[in-house]
């Protein structure tokens, strides 16, 4: 009973301090459960970031609230709830629509594909039909194991679903059976990353996402060039051309197949964009041009009218992403790789950022010392820029901190990087507003650009001036990012334990926004744009869009309170009650139905932890790897109207290392890795805020 009272006499202690405006930060300070290191780095800051030992964000909130604590609302709470919905409605979408659209797509393309091999007479286009029955015979049997692949297709078609389930890196695409003698260094355009098989992201939540990954996974990536390399590859790419051109008169000719095609093409083309490479819509284009409609399917075989179509084709727009093997004596990957995939994976701005500044487009050559994280060995060339860095996307939108960092650790020391860079902060700096909003996955980028520029505005807190807090937004910009990039990798409700609360009382607190008034715009607008377009989706699953709706609403007030707090304006007593009840208001948006939830999630979505690769490179065949960890604790100290206290949320915990291509991480091991600790250290970067 003793010790009850004592720690009665603590709590409402705390409480009286952080409420009241006559106690130094001192007296503050000795309140805190803090090790000296991070009461130093609060002082001189004044915030630091602490491990919380807490699974979700939510989690810290609704501790602060319990203990009387003020809040201090944090960007990356409420991005992490953006988040959250943007995840679990994409997943919605994909097991209620997409997953049996995909499967009813495959079974009309592989009797179309069958209806072509028996219609056809040239042996070339024959050929080519019987090959597209065995491209549409791989996804067929990824769903139906048992399916019995026909036409003396089924030896390749079992190795090509060898190959996927084995995803061990680079192979030989079996299908392409007319490459007499494959050479992984001649014709690289006959060889697939099957390493890109291994489900990721909520995609191993169960089997149904599991199998609906490496369907569109083959959709996705299974490309059909134009031309290859070399005079060989030119034949190739000829049959290539033709398969492509067999896939597109099978749609054009059927109705009911080009809608399946397109309700999922247009549906995950809002979430993140437009295909990269040539589509169905631009082969149908110029392929009426070339080839007479109606009519045998033989015309597709004729020398002159396929001879012209490839040099046609060859003048369509290129792809700005490299996304599988090339080798520069071989010329311009823009053109080697240009070609047709048939659901063709989305152009995403970071990734052509990263493409732009590694070895490729240009050599970059290793200008410094030391080996910094984004060096690398290519044969005939020598050191180079093989890993590009997040902190490189950040630095073209705009982020002097992220190009101090940059340099600082030897990343910049690249002939021709600066040049490179130049180019491309001018291309993005002059996006217009509709570029930025042409896409959710934009829109979520455009989110972001707020907090990687120094706040403005006569009220901006002194702890938000300091270099420290540029790192810490940084790192929220980082962290969404990933997590942004973790759901699109193909294109978390917990429960709680009550605890006994009886010995505290709880008091009033005023806590605070982190305030980035155009963060809160733009993902409301975002939002906003994205419950509006459910409906045309698909998918409005019950009570999902009014929680959307309340979503938009926080954003709105949030947006409200910061720029309330930029001009020293008080706030009301409702806005501090927000900012108290934040950690349930944020926990409740996250949970959906019940019913619902046990089809989109698992037992790994009762934390934040999240893993993606972003970015392969085929020399040292290791992947770059973007993890989000358990969310930490920050601390703020606020002097305004209500007086001096400590306020305190949660933020992301950031991880970047490279990982083994044939060991791309899943979110179940990252969170397996640091349940035994055996994760790499956070960015050496972070430490200018962080305390481990």
């Amino acid at each position: 009973m003793k010790k009850i009272k004592i720690l009665f006499f603590t709590m409402v202690l705390f409480v009286i301090f952080t409420s009241s405006p006559l106690f130094s930060y001192e007296a503050l300070l000795t309140q805190l459960t803090l090790s000296n290191e991070a009461k130093e780095l609060l002082e001189k800051n004044g915030f630091v970031v602490t491990k919380s030992g807490e699974k979700e964000i939510y989690e810290i909130y609704n501790s602060t609230n319990d203990q009387s604590q003020p809040a201090f609302v944090t960007t990356d709470a409420v991005l992490h709830t953006g988040h959250v919905f943007f995840d679990y409605l994409l997943r919605i979408l994909e097991i209620e629509v997409l997953s049996d659209t995909a499967k009813a797509l495959t079974d009309k393309m592989l009797a179309l594909s069958i209806a072509q091999y028996k219609a056809a007479k040239d042996p070339m286009v024959k050929e080519a039909a019987l090959l597209n029955i065995g491209y549409f015979s791989v996804p067929k049997k990824i769903w139906d194991p048992d399916y019995t692949v026909e036409y003396g297709l089924d030896e390749i078609v079992n190795k090509e679903i060898e190959n996927i389930k084995a995803h061990k890196g680079f192979a030989f695409r079996e299908l392409l059976r007319y490459v007499e003698n494959p050479d992984f260094y001649n014709t690289p355009y006959a060889y697939e990353d099957y390493s890109q098989y291994i489900p990721r992201g909520h995609y191993t939540r169960n089997e149904t996402f599991e199998e609906y990954f490496n369907v569109m996974m083959w959709y996705g990536r299974i490309d059909f060039k134009l031309k290859g390399g070399s005079l060989e590859g030119e034949n190739h790419g000829q049959m290539m051309t033709l398969q492509a051109l067999l896939m597109v008169d099978a749609l054009s000719g059927d109705k009911e197949t080009l809608s399946l095609w397109r309700k999922i093409y247009e549906p995950t083309a809002y979430f993140v964009g437009t295909a990269d490479d040539l589509t169905v819509d631009d082969y149908r284009a110029l392929s009426s041009e070339i080839f007479p409609s109606g009519g045998s399917i033989d015309r597709y075989g004729k020398p002159e009218a396929l001879s012209k179509f490839i040099e046609e084709a060859k003048k369509l727009r290129p792809p700005k992403i490299l996304s599988g093997a090339a080798f520069v004596e071989n010329g311009k990957f823009e053109d080697t790789n240009k070609g047709f995939r048939f659901m063709g994976q989305r152009f995403i701005p970071d990734s052509y950022i990263f493409q732009q500044l590694v070895f490729g487009v240009k050599s970059l050559e290793f200008t410094g010392s030391g080996k910094p994280f984004t060096w690398g060995i290519v044969d005939s060339v020598g050191p180079t820029r093989t890993f590009p860095r997040g902190l490189d996307v950040m630095s073209v939108f705009g982020s002097e901190r992220a190009s101090e960092i940059l340099d600082r650790e030897g990343d910049t020391e690249y002939k021709g990087y600066f040049e490179q860079v130049d180019i491309l902060r001018l291309e993005f700096s002059t996006k217009t507003e509709a570029e930025w909003k042409q896409n959710l996955y934009w829109r979520w980028l455009y989110s972001l650009l707020p907090l990687l520029q120094q706040p403005k505005g006569s009220g901006v807190p002194k702890f938000m001036l300091s270099s420290a807090w540029m790192d810490k937004s940084l790192a929220t910009a980082l962290g969404s990012w990933t997590e942004l990039r973790h759901d699109t990798i193909l294109y978390a409700k917990q429960s709680y334990t009550m605890m006994g609360k009886s010995i505290l009382i709880k008091k009033k607190t005023y806590g605070y926004v982190e305030p980035y008034p155009e963060v809160y715009g733009r993902l409301g607008e975002m939002m906003g744009d994205l419950r509006n377009s459910l409906t045309t989706l698909g998918i409005a699953p019950e009570g999902v869009p009014e929680k959307i709706a309340e979503f938009e609403k926080l954003l709105t007030r949030l947006k409200v309170i910061s720029e309330k707090e930029l001009e020293n304006e008080k706030l009301t007593e409702e806005e501090y009650d927000a900012i108290s009840n934040i950690g349930n208001t944020l926990e409740s948006l996250a949970d959906f139905p019940k019913e619902l939830m046990n089809k989109i999630t698992s037992e790994t979505d009762t934390k934040m932890d999240v893993i993606a690769d972003v970015h392969t490179d085929s020399n040292t065949g290791q992947v770059l790897e973007e993890g989000v960890g358990a969310p930490c604790n920050i601390y703020v100290l606020i002097d305004d109207s209500m007086g001096k206290r400590v306020c305190r949320g949660g933020v992301f915990s950031y991880y970047e290392f490279k990982q083994p291509m044939s060991d791309r991480l899943t979110d179940e091991k990252w969170q397996e890795m640091g349940e035994n600790n055996k994760r790499p250290t956070l960015p050496e970067w972070t430490k200018s805020f962080i305390v481990e």
